[in-house]
């Protein structure tokens, strides 16, 4: 290795397996100064054709003995990544060296980036995280998808391509054409930035472009029922059984 503060290796990630499938996705993990990314090689293997010590597939054939290649081709282009960024006097990071090698974003989607960050919070649910914040997620992906579509004229979005107006239209776009209040818009948005945060945490992004978005909540202050309302909840025929039972509760 170049340096004691770098380190290069593989592992698979079962977690990103899809169902019903016995090969595992391989994914590349560096780690410079204590930080660590990890990106996808777009490989899979079974668990058993994999040596955890060596971090490389057991080559049992000559497939197998290709994917070795591939894998040793990746660590090739890391390395040749930080010698640039040394040789270039630039600061070094993981999220320096993820920009040398794939660019700002390198590819992935919006609605990429939302599914990886739903597929990790619905692995949390119970421990946590309950099922109901996971469905305030999805929503706001299918949301995020029909903004898209009316906004871009497309089905998705480069995640390079998120900026500040973006944001800004979105929120507009969800008081015009979705059922949501100033709030429930603001919830989706902060649900946008906690996403937006987790790919600057895994280093598809250097920075949010979203941090400088103000978002409001308003208050709304309640009155309290007076004793005439009492008296008509009080003598209200209610038709359903568990109505009666909260109203009950509460009187």
């Amino acid at each position: 290795m170049i340096s004691k503060t770098f380190s290069v290796s593989f592992l698979l990630r079962k977690e990103k397996a899809r169902k019903g499938t016995v090969s595992i996705p391989i994914y590349l993990r560096i780690t410079i100064n204590g930080q660590t990314t990890m990106f996808s090689t777009k490989r899979s293997i079974p668990e058993q054709y994999w040596d955890k010590t060596l971090s490389r597939v057991l080559p049992a054939n000559k497939e197998l003995k290709e994917l070795n290649n591939h894998l040793d081709m990746l660590i090739s282009q890391v390395n040749q990544a930080y010698s640039q960024l040394i040789q270039e006097g630039k600061p070094i990071s993981v999220n320096a060296l993820r920009r040398t090698l794939y660019g700002e974003g390198h590819g992935i989607t919006v609605l990429q980036i939302i599914t990886e960050h739903n597929q990790e919070f619905k692995a949390l649910i119970g421990k946590k995280y309950s099922y109901g914040s996971y469905k305030n997620y999805l929503t706001t992906y299918n949301y995020i998808g029909d903004y898209v579509k009316d906004q871009y004229k497309r089905s998705d979005l480069a995640l390079s391509e998120v900026d500040y107006r973006f944001g800004n239209e979105y929120y507009n776009y969800l008081m015009r054409s979705k059922p949501c209040t100033n709030n429930g818009a603001v919830k989706h948005l902060q649900r946008l930035k906690k996403v937006l945060n987790y790919a600057v945490s895994l280093g598809y992004i250097d920075r949010s472009p979203l941090q400088k978005l103000q978002l409001t909540m308003k208050t709304f202050h309640r009155e309290y029922l007076n004793m005439n309302d009492l008296q008509i909840l009080t003598e209200t025929e209610l038709s359903k059984e568990s109505l009666v039972r909260t109203r009950d509760i509460f009187l």
